[in-house]
């Protein structure tokens, strides 16, 4: 990304802890539903802000 070889590409959070929380709400809490989608943030890595991300 720093050299320009790529245009973009993203990170985002494996949605482990996402997971974990649904599994509580309904294996503890006994939830008869819960939310269909789970949404998770991604960050965009550009030749603007890559060197920045470096290490994070």
């Amino acid at each position: 990304m720093a050299k320009g070889d790529w245009a973009a590409t993203f990170t985002y959070p494996t949605g482990a802890k996402e997971a974990i929380e649904m599994s509580k709400k309904i294996l503890l809490d006994c939830a008869t539903e819960v939310e269909p989608t789970v949404t998770v943030e991604a960050t965009a890595i550009t030749a603007e802000n890559a060197k920045s991300m470096m290490g994070k």
